[in-house]
C-alpha cells in the first residue's frame, strides 16, 4: 500500500511567515495597530466569521491586525489528526496560508514577539500553551506597539489567565512607577487623542490624569493594553466582534451582521449519555434574537463539562447547505495552491492574456481563479475524471453556477469528491488528498441524517 503524499500546508505557512519577517514586508514597524489575537478554538469553530471580519477590516481600512500565536498554529497542526476536528483544522490552516501570503490583515507571531522569551517553569508545563498565548497577547498589548490587544477565546481558563495578569500588574503599580510631568514643557507631555481616551475600562494602557500647574498632563505607564472577549454561542458575526473592539468610534455599518445562511461547526457533545453523537452541529440562518452570552464555552479539549451535555441543533438541510459552502470555499483555496505550484513546475507564464480567444484561466489573474478555472488549467497538464457540472459544484456563493448543497444529489457530492481525489493522486498533492479524507465522514453524516417530517 502506497504512502499518502505529505500535507505541507503548515510548513508552507511557516515559510511564508519567515519570508515576511526577512523582507520586513509587513508595515508593523511603521504603523500602529489594534491587535486581535486569536485562540485555537475560535479558528476551529468560527473561521468563517474571522474571514468576514478580515474582509470588512480591509474594506473600511481600519488599522487592525489579526495575530495568530505560534502555539495556536502548532495546535491546529495537531488537531489535523483528530477525526472529529481535522476538517475544521484544515480549513483554518489553509485560510491562514492564504492570508499570511497576502500580507494584509493576518500575521503569524514571530519568535521574538513574546513577553517572556525564556522557557516557563516546570510547574507551568500543563498550561504552557495558555501561558504562551498570554505572553503573545501581552507583547502586542504594549502601549509602545500600538492601540493594545484584544484576546478572542472560547476558553475561560485562558481568559482568566489574562485577567490574572491584569490584576497582578495593577497591584504592582506603586507611586515610584507613576511620575507626573511636573515642570516639563508641554511638548514633552504625552497628549492622548480622544480615540485613545475612550478605551474601555479593562484597557490596561491606563492613563492617570493630573491637573498640575495649570497643565492637563497625562502620564502613561508603558504597560500592556489587553482585553479579553468570549464570543457568544450563537449569532456571532463580524459586526459583533467589531462592537467589542476596545475602542469607541468604530463604524459598525462597515462590518457584516449575522447572515441569512446556516452554519456548520464542531459538535461539543462528547458524552455517551447524549445520543446521537455527531461530528458537527448546525446553526440556522440569522435570527432576530440577540446573541446568547457564552456562559458555557470551553476549550477544544474540554469535553467533560455540563456544557457538553446541552442538546445541540442539527438540521440536516442546514448541515448540507453550510457544509457544501465550506467545501466550495476550502477546495477553491487548495486548488489555487495546487495551480500555483503547477505553474512553477511547468514554468508557465503568469501573465494575463488579452486575447478573447485565450482560455478563461489565461484571461484571469491566478489569485482570482475560481475552482472551475483551476480545474480547467490542471486538465491541460494531466488527465483526470471530470464532468462539466463539477465546476459549478465547487462554485462559491455569488459565483456563476452556485447552488445550495441540498440541491445537489448525494451521488453528485460523491462524484465531485472522487474527481478531486483523482486530481490529488495525479498531481501528488497531500493537502488535497488529506482534505478529501477529512471531509468524507461529514458528507456521509449530513446525507445519512433523516429529514424531519413536514
Amino acid at each position: 500500500m502506497s504512502t499518502a503524499p505529505y500535507d505541507n500546508t503548515v510548513e508552507l505557512l511557516y515559510n511564508a511567515a519567515k519570508d515576511v519577517e526577512m523582507q520586513d514586508a509587513f508595515p508593523v514597524a511603521h504603523q500602529s495597530f489594534l491587535y486581535v489575537v486569536l485562540d485555537t478554538n475560535v479558528l476551529i469553530d468560527y473561521c468563517g466569521i474571522i474571514e468576514q471580519f478580515c474582509e470588512d477590516v480591509e474594506r473600511v481600512k481600519y488599522p487592525i491586525m489579526i495575530i495568530v500565536p505560534s502555539v495556536v498554529l502548532s495546535e491546529l497542526d495537531g488537531l489535523k489528526n483528530r477525526d472529529d476536528l481535522q476538517w475544521f483544522a484544515r480549513q483554518a490552516t489553509t485560510w491562514l496560508l492564504k492570508k499570511v501570503k497576502e500580507r494584509t490583515t493576518v500575521k503569524l507571531q514571530a519568535v521574538k514577539e513574546t513577553q517572556s522569551p525564556g522557557p516557563h517553569a516546570e510547574s507551568d508545563h500543563p498550561r504552557k500553551n495558555d501561558l504562551s498565548i498570554r505572553d503573545c497577547c501581552l507583547y502586542f498589548g504594549e502601549s509602545t506597539r500600538g492601540y493594545g490587544a484584544l484576546m478572542v477565546t472560547m476558553d475561560k481558563n485562558l481568559a482568566l489567565e489574562c485577567h490574572k495578569e491584569v490584576d497582578s500588574a495593577l497591584s504592582d503599580m506603586t507611586g515610584t512607577k507613576l511620575r507626573a510631568c511636573v515642570g516639563r514643557p508641554a511638548e514633552s507631555s504625552i497628549v492622548m487623542s480622544k480615540r485613545q481616551l475612550s478605551l474601555t475600562s479593562v484597557w490596561l494602557g491606563m492613563s492617570f490624569v493630573f491637573a498640575l500647574t495649570g497643565w492637563l498632563t497625562v502620564a502613561l505607564l508603558s504597560f500592556s493594553g489587553l482585553e479579553t472577549y468570549i464570543p457568544p454561542r450563537r449569532s456571532w458575526s463580524s459586526r459583533l466582534l467589531a462592537q467589542h473592539l476596545p475602542v469607541q468610534g468604530v463604524d459598525l455599518t462597515g462590518f457584516r451582521d449575522r447572515e441569512a445562511f446556516p452554519r456548520y461547526r464542531p459538535s461539543r457533545t462528547k458524552d455517551d449519555i447524549v445520543k446521537p453523537e455527531r461530528l458537527a452541529q448546525t446553526e440556522g440562518p440569522a435570527s432576530t434574537h440577540l446573541a446568547i452570552a457564552d456562559d458555557d464555552s470551553m476549550d477544544v479539549d474540554d469535553v467533560n463539562t455540563e456544557a457538553s451535555l446541552v442538546p445541540q441543533e442539527y438540521v440536516p438541510l442546514h448541515a448540507r447547505d453550510s457544509l457544501h459552502a465550506q467545501i466550495a470555499e476550502h477546495f477553491t483555496l487548495v486548488l489555487k495552491e495546487l495551480a500555483e505550484r503547477t505553474h512553477k513546475e511547468y514554468r508557465d507564464s503568469m501573465a494575463v492574456a488579452n486575447s478573447a480567444h485565450a482560455p478563461a484561466y489565461r484571461r484571469t489573474e491566478l489569485p482570482k481563479w475560481t475552482a472551475g478555472l483551476c480545474l480547467s488549467y490542471l486538465q491541460t497538464k494531466k488527465a483526470f475524471q471530470y464532468e462539466v457540472w463539477m465546476a459549478s459544484f465547487f462554485a462559491r456563493r455569488g459565483e456563476n453556477g452556485w447552488r445550495r448543497g441540498q440541491d445537489w444529489s448525494p451521488a453528485m457530492w460523491a462524484k465531485a469528491l472522487d474527481m478531486l481525489e483523482d486530481v490529488g493522486r495525479k498531481f501528488d498533492d497531500g493537502a488535497l488528498l488529506s482534505s478529501i479524507a477529512a471531509v468524507r465522514p461529514h458528507v456521509r453524516e449530513v446525507w445519512d441524517a433523516k429529514l424531519a417530517p413536514n
